[in-house]
């Protein structure tokens, strides 16, 4: 008879180890998380660029100007690339010259042209205007700025420099 009790200890012995076993388990998690640094950028490709007159009446055009424009807003971006003045004389601002200013995407999907062309005109006291182009997601785009001087005559147009400068501006939507 001993034998039997000995039985039923060492199977009552087991099933509270195992029990006890099941009982002891836990869990933990980690969370993963990528940051994203915000970016908002407008990049001229130079800060000056300079031609010669071809001593004709023809208008003055300059070589296509590629900026680059990114922006990762989740809303988008609206870039816009504006002139200071007309071509005006350096050292005599009585001498003017309007100014022709285009703008084409040349890459990037999410941009959107939306005012392609503008003229300005120094008669009339216009001399600052913009083109302008958006985008509603974030992205990248290279865009073609064309800035031309508009000729009148040129044996009317006084010997010197004739400067505008084109400003582009980033705003995040």
């Amino acid at each position: 008879m001993f034998r039997k009790s000995i039985a039923p200890v060492v199977s009552f012995g087991l099933s509270l180890a195992i029990a006890a076993s099941a009982q002891a388990q836990e869990t933990d998690s980690e969370l993963f998380r990528v940051t994203v640094p915000s970016t908002l950028s407008i990049t001229a490709p130079s800060a000056t660029v300079s031609q010669i007159h071809d001593e004709t009446d023809n208008d003055q055009v300059f070589p296509i100007q590629r900026w680059l424009v990114t922006a990762n807003n989740t809303g988008g971006a609206m870039a816009v690339f504006t002139t200071d003045q007309a071509f005006t004389h350096t050292l005599d601002s009585n001498y003017k010259r309007d100014a022709y200013l285009t703008l084409a995407k040349a890459s990037g999907d999410a941009w959107t042209v939306t005012n392609g062309s503008a003229t300005t005109n120094y008669g009339s006291s216009l001399e600052e205007v913009s083109v302008t182009a958006e985008s509603f997601t974030p992205g990248a785009a290279n865009f073609d700025i064309g800035v031309s001087l508009v000729e009148e005559t040129f044996t009317d147009l006084a010997a010197g420099d004739y400067e505008l400068t084109v400003t582009g501006t980033l705003t995040a939507k």
